[in-house]
């Protein structure tokens, strides 16, 4: 990790984090950590704050100054900066030569609760008028740190998150765009990037991958505000010339109305064959935008950058595009594979509870159907999991894309062998249809179909009763449910009747055979099959 600079610089504002990270990133890299502003207290024999009192702030800045050039000789240490010591250009030239600089990257209201519990901080003024004059003394050191090597943003990161985000970064190494996974479908394949805090990657990875000419990024009112202005900056500072277009958020709006918005934004901006669209947000903008992407101008490139477990590890893989129809769940739609596919697992931070719960329904069902091992592994990681610890969730994802992956580039459009990947999705989008769309979360109504599934295979003998129970317990540990709603048997009936998998009255079944294998079965009778199964669970 050290290959390409010397030391790792630590810049930001007062209470950023830089000591408490500093202190962890250096004990992670097993390297020498150095406090430059301890330093000085240890050499002047006082405190910041009794140096600044004293003496005033010139007089400190020239001891930073003289403290920094001491250091010059230092090779592989974790060096933490004091808050203005980028104010003298002579300081930023010795900082560029010493290493690499990371600038920690906080918002003022997160900096100020950060203060609040310190009082060490001579700058730190906690009225309104210290307020001002906080935000006033970072909007003129900003462009200072944003000279950094790297910018990494801290606000709703604990410290040991913001060591796991350098490290990824740090890892990847220098201008490194490549990517974690790759779909292989001949002249369609594609990348897969992950990781954590990659989002200001996005427009150099979109320009690697020839995504030069126009873009519209299609996002929503829920992700917009937080990520949205975000990826806009992003794309312009790299010369992108983007389109903004914000759909209202919710399954509801999966619907043609909404597609023709799109479209009518692409037209009227003179968009062309040659254009792009970037889908930023969870299944329903994927989709959606997918689903565009397909049909305007009989098919035009886009790029997933999918910001919920769900969308990360199903809907973004794989090219499935669509919308819905009142009878029915994506009946509507066509198989067009993404340019390229960028999860920033740290965009999950900002997920509620219950659409990460249902995202983690995806994750176990590539577990019950393809990799029993990584089952396992689910079950010894509940805990990493749902404190939604980096190392975990990147693990975690990685492997759910690495099998999707697999599956799509051995059957693209759902011929054969794809359709394990609906194991649980028959009877749960009956679930979802039956109850309105918005009443259950798609992974959860998945978790009820996976325990359906369940119990059919047990009851064909093709799983045991304690394969029922880990699935059952895991999902559970996950905040899932796992009991279908007391609906009339027709009602299911009728609904499944439209499925996609449904051919003359004839339904295609994916059972899992033990935990990590599959097998998929025509069911001739549903009505005899679902009421066993129906009857079984309502006995339990």
């Amino acid at each position: 990790m050290w290959k390409n600079f010397n030391n790792i610089i630590l810049l930001g504002f007062m209470a950023a984090g830089k000591s408490t990270v500093g202190r962890e990133l250096s004990r992670r890299c097993g390297c020498d950590f150095i406090d430059l502003d301890a330093r000085i207290e240890v050499d002047q024999g006082r405190t910041i704050r009794e140096i600044f009192a004293s003496d005033g702030e010139e007089a400190f800045r020239n001891l930073e100054s003289n403290a920094l050039r001491e250091l010059g000789s230092i090779r592989g240490a974790v060096i933490a900066t004091g808050g203005g010591i980028i104010k003298r250009g002579v300081n930023r030239e010795i900082l560029k030569k010493m290493g690499r600089t990371i600038y920690l990257r906080a918002g003022l209201e997160t900096l100020v609760k950060r203060m609040a519990v310190s009082e060490a901080r001579p700058l730190a003024d906690r009225s309104d008028e210290g307020w001002a004059k906080l935000q006033s003394l970072l909007e003129v050191r900003e462009p200072f740190y944003r000279e950094a090597d790297l910018i990494i943003d801290t606000d709703g990161l604990t410290p040991r998150d913001t060591v796991a985000r350098i490290i990824a970064e740090l890892e990847k190494g220098e201008g490194s765009l490549e990517p974690e996974l790759t779909v292989s479908l001949g002249e369609q394949s594609y990348p897969i990037f992950i990781g954590c805090g990659i989002l200001d990657s996005l427009a150099d990875i979109l320009v690697s991958r020839g995504f030069t000419g126009r873009l519209a990024l299609v996002t929503n009112t829920t992700v917009y505000p937080l990520y949205g202005g975000r990826v806009e900056e992003n794309l312009r500072r790299a010369g992108i010339e983007c389109r903004t277009i914000v759909l209202p958020d919710g399954e509801q709006y999966k619907n043609q109305a909404t597609v023709t918005t799109i479209y009518d934004h692409l037209i009227e901006a003179g968009f062309d064959r040659g254009s792009a669209l970037v889908a930023l947000g969870g299944g329903v903008v994927g989709d959606i935008a997918g689903f565009a992407a397909a049909t305007f101008m009989r098919g035009i490139r886009y790029a997933q950058v999918p910001t919920t477990l769900l969308s990360q590890v199903d809907s973004s893989v794989g090219g499935k595009t669509g919308i819905n129809h009142p009878l029915g769940k994506n009946l509507i739609g066509a198989f067009h594979q993404p340019g390229l596919v960028h999860i920033d697992v740290e965009t999950l931070k900002t997920l509620p509870a219950r659409e990460f719960s249902a995202g983690m329904a995806e994750i176990v069902k590539y577990g019950m159907i393809w990799d029993g091992d990584f089952f396992s592994w689910l079950e010894e990681h509940v805990e990493a999991l749902t404190r939604m610890e980096t190392e975990a969730l990147v693990a975690a994802i990685r492997q759910s894309c690495r099998i999707k992956a697999e599956i799509v580039g051995r059957d693209e459009k759902e011929g054969g062998l794809r359709v394990v990947l609906n194991y649980g999705h028959t009877f749960g989008h009956a679930v979802e249809n039956l109850a309105g769309y918005g009443a259950y979360r798609h992974g959860e109504a998945v978790a009820i179909g996976m325990h359906v599934a369940a119990l059919a295979s047990f009851q064909r003998g093709y799983c045991t009763a304690m394969d029922v129970e880990r699935l059952v317990r895991l999902l559970k540990a996950f905040h899932l449910p796992v009991m279908p709603p007391a609906y009339p048997l027709q009602r299911f009936l009728d609904v499944m009747g439209h499925d996609k998998k449904s051919q003359q009255g004839i339904l295609r079944f994916v059972f899992n055979r033990k935990i990590g294998e599959y097998g998929i079965e025509e069911i001739s009778n549903p009505e005899k099959f679902f009421a066993a199964i129906l009857d079984g669970l309502r006995s339990r």
